[in-house]
């Protein structure tokens, strides 16, 4: 027996690990996904900001220089994540500007320099203005994340938002 499991706890683990195997669940990356298409559908040239999860908790303004915002955040997204979906994702959208703020889950990824430059290749057919921004821990303080030591605090990250609407701003022209 397995770290003094009974027999009956194994089967029912064993039982919960098939489910599993069968993707009896929503995926995550997929419920996100069709959130994000929903979100960006019938929108005029909106800023999209596809990140990981800290910019799926994010509380971005609802428009920024005249243009809606749509988190495109996925919670676990990676940069070979949105190479796949991100193009998919935007293909009908015709954004205004696309900020791409991942890194936090890439992890030691040895390509994921090569990932994020095809990434940005692919998301620059798609808007004219591209932005990258990382979201690995090592860019906040310790101070700057709550207790789970991943995810920003309320203040901070209202601080890490203001750092992605400046550059679009630029990016956009400046506001009327």
């Amino acid at each position: 027996m397995a770290f003094g499991a009974s027999f009956s706890e194994l089967q029912r683990m064993r039982a919960r690990f098939g489910e599993v195997t069968r993707h009896q669940f929503q995926d995550h990356q997929d419920v996100r996904k069709t959130i994000i298409r929903s979100s960006l559908d019938g929108l005029d040239r909106p800023i999209v900001v596809l990140g990981d999860s800290l910019i799926e908790m994010a509380d971005f303004p609802k428009a920024l220089c005249g243009k809606p915002v749509v988190s495109g955040g996925i919670g676990g997204a990676t940069t070979s994540d949105f190479l796949r979906v991100g193009p998919e994702i935007l293909a009908s959208s015709k954004p205004a500007a696309v900020v791409v703020a991942l890194g936090a889950n890439d992890g030691n990824d040895p390509l994921q320099k090569q990932r994020t430059s095809d990434l940005l290749r692919e998301i620059g057919k798609l808007s004219p203005v591209v932005i990258t921004m990382s979201t690995k821990r090592e860019e906040f303080n310790r101070s700057d994340l709550g207790k789970d030591g991943v995810h920003l605090t309320r203040s901070a990250s209202a601080a890490f938002v203001s750092r992605i609407t400046a550059p679009v701003e630029r990016g956009l022209g400046g506001c009327d």
